[in-house]
């Protein structure tokens, strides 16, 4: 019992100090980002004047002083269309950046399970469809343990802890010892995931996958309440992330419509019912296996009920959906240009 409480208390001391690195990280992050789009913004007034058709004090105002104030980011003015709203306290339906902590502070218990990708394999591998788990690299000492074999002649290598696609490599299977040995951060290798020829029409440079965002209202009840197709743009990247350029296609989460998309302020904040690439129009259009895809990421947050909120990353092969990964602290920055997202957590975060 002694041991068992030793332990207990480990592991809620760790959990509380991920917890307050990560208060520190996002207040960190909101003062970078104040200044780096302040820059950007400052850089773009000429071009915003003309396309929003707002006065440069107006946006001024707005972007440096008025919404951070509200702990919005600078560019929140023009990603979540505040400049187009009549009502003064529409700003009130959206979650803030430093509202985040919120989010955060609900998932307090065991971070590691979804924040660690070689945990989260390891324990959601007999559970739900996921990618096969083939190596696990340690830079400390040079190993590669091996769990399978490849399935085909391409493979994912991800930092362990990664965040945003950084990092992340598709490469030939028969040269990934070589790869790894020459790798600097603890990393895992997936088997590829060939996704669905639908998704290859909008776009085939990445694995384009759905973030479903799961919410646990009590201990029975779990539900999908909203979800965003990530595309990428970049042939530089094979990842679908809006920081590396892509788009978010917004997803009528009843039908699995596609909406319109956007990209990034610092990529254009552009409007688009088409691919910008492929020009393939994809407004309109239904996502495959839509329903299946909500079942499993519902199925999946019930495997691990101690989190209230989890962004599920989801690729539609041919045969159906696949979860990617889980993300503990899901961005809502890239599904507040769709809808705000503050009522829907409401009550149960905010």
């Amino acid at each position: 019992m002694i041991n068992e409480n030793r332990g207990k208390n480990k592991s809620s001391f760790y959990d509380k100090t991920i917890h307050i690195r990560e208060y520190f990280e996002i207040a960190i992050y909101w003062i970078f980002k104040w200044f780096y789009d302040g820059l950007l913004l400052l850089k773009n007034l000429k071009r915003d004047t003309k396309k929003y058709n707002i006065n440069v004090i107006n946006i001024i105002y707005n972007t440096l002083i008025k919404y951070p104030l509200l702990g919005f980011l600078p560019t929140n003015y023009f990603t979540y269309h505040f400049y187009k709203d009549t009502n003064k306290n529409s700003y009130r339906h959206y979650i803030s950046f430093l509202e985040h902590i919120k989010i955060s502070k609900v998932n307090i218990h065991m971070p590691s399970l979804l924040n660690n990708k070689l945990q989260f394999h390891l324990y959601f591998q007999d559970k739900i469809k996921i990618p096969k788990l083939i190596a696990h690299f340690n830079p400390n000492n040079n190993k590669i343990h091996y769990f399978n074999k490849p399935s085909n002649n391409r493979v994912v290598i991800k930092p362990t802890y990664g965040k945003c696609g950084n990092g992340v490599k598709v490469v030939n299977s028969d040269r990934l010892e070589e790869i790894l040995n020459k790798c600097s951060k603890n990393s895992i290798v997936e088997d590829f995931v060939e996704q669905h020829h639908f998704i290859n029409k909008i776009y085939s440079g990445s694995v384009n996958t759905i973030r479903i965002i799961t919410l646990k209202k009590n201990d029975r009840d779990f539900d999908a309440v909203t979800a965003i197709l990530r595309v990428g743009k970049s042939e530089d990247v094979f990842v679908d992330n809006t920081a590396a350029g892509g788009l978010t296609i917004g997803v009528d989460l009843d039908s699995g419509t596609l909406k319109k998309g956007y990209t990034y302020y610092e990529f254009g904040h552009d409007e688009y019912t088409y691919h910008p690439k492929t020009k393939y129009k994809f407004y309109g259009k239904h996502i495959p296996f839509f329903k299946e895809m909500k079942e499993l990421a519902v199925s999946a947050h019930r495997y691990v009920p101690m989190f209230t909120i989890v962004g599920w990353d989801i690729a539609i092969t041919e045969n159906g959906p696949i979860i990617i990964e889980g993300n503990r602290t899901p961005d809502v920055c890239n599904i507040q240009p769709h809808l705000p997202m503050k009522n829907l957590l409401s009550p149960t975060i905010f």
